[in-house]
C-alpha cells in the first residue's frame, strides 16, 4: 500500500520567478549607476547650475520617499501587491522615457521624483514577494539579490560609456534603460501569470505500513 502524501505547502520560487525578480533589481541599480555617471552630461546639455544638479540628486530621495510610504502601506501584501508591482513597473518605464525627453530642469526633476516611488512599487514589492514565496531560502535569495544590485550599480557607468562610444548621449542611455526595464517588466508579468503549485511535504505513513525491524516485530523508528 502506497504511503499517503499531503500537499499544501507553497513551492520554492521557480527559476523563472527568481530570474525575473533579480532582473528587476539589476535594472533598478543600473538606472542609479547610469544617473550618477550621467549628471555631468545632463548639467552641460541643459545648462544647469550646480545647485540644480544637487536638487536632482537630493529632491527625488526626499520627496519620493514621502510618495513611497502610501504604496508600501496599501500594497505591501495580499492581492494588491501584484497589481502594484506591475503598475509601478509601467510608471518606472515611463519615467525613464520622460527623463530622456526632458528639455528643462523642471521636467527632468519631475521625472526623477516620480521614478522614486515607482521604483519602490516595482522593486521593493518584488523583493518582498520573492522572500514571502520561499521563506526557507530567504538568506540565499537575499545574497543573490544583493549580488544583482551590485552588478547593476557597477554596470551603469559601463552602459553609459558604451552608449557614448556608439555615438549616443545620456538621452540615448536612458532610452536603453527603458528598453531593459520593459524586458524586466515582461519577465515579472509572465512569472505572475504562472500557475502556483505546491510541493509535497513529508509522507504520512501509518504504523501498519512501516517496515518491520529485523530484531523486533515493532515498526522501525517506534519507541521501545
Amino acid at each position: 500500500m502506497k504511503p499517503r502524501i499531503w500537499t499544501g505547502r507553497p513551492t520554492l520560487a521557480g527559476t523563472s520567478v527568481l530570474a525575473a525578480a533579480l532582473a528587476v533589481e539589476l535594472i533598478d541599480e543600473l538606472v542609479d549607476g547610469t544617473k550618477d555617471a550621467a549628471l555631468p552630461l545632463i548639467r552641460h546639455d541643459l545648462a544647469l547650475t550646480y545647485g540644480q544638479v544637487g536638487l536632482l540628486a537630493s529632491a527625488p530621495l526626499l520627496l519620493g520617499s514621502l510618495l513611497e510610504l502610501p504604496v508600501g502601506v496599501l500594497a505591501g501584501q495580499g492581492r494588491t501587491r501584484r497589481p502594484a508591482i506591475l503598475g509601478g513597473g509601467l510608471v518606472f518605464i515611463l519615467t525613464l522615457v520622460a527623463a530622456a525627453a526632458a528639455q528643462s530642469f523642471a521636467g527632468l526633476l519631475v521625472a526623477f521624483v516620480i521614478f522614486f516611488p515607482a521604483s519602490g512599487a516595482f522593486v521593493s514589492l518584488t523583493q518582498s514577494g520573492l522572500m514571502d514565496a520561499d521563506p526557507d531560502r530567504r538568506e540565499q535569495h537575499m545574497a543573490r539579490w544583493d549580488l544583482a544590485g551590485s552588478a547593476g550599480a557597477v554596470a551603469g557607468p559601463v552602459l553609459l560609456v558604451g552608449v557614448l562610444a556608439a555615438g549616443g548621449g545620456w538621452r540615448a542611455a536612458y532610452l536603453v534603460l527603458a528598453v531593459c526595464a520593459a524586458a524586466a517588466w515582461l519577465g515579472a508579468a509572465r512569472s505572475a501569470t504562472r500557475p502556483s503549485s505546491t510541493r509535497p511535504g513529508p509522507a504520512r505513513v501509518s504504523a501498519a505500513e512501516r517496515p518491520r525491524c529485523a530484531v523486533s516485530s515493532a515498526p522501525c523508528g517506534s519507541p521501545g
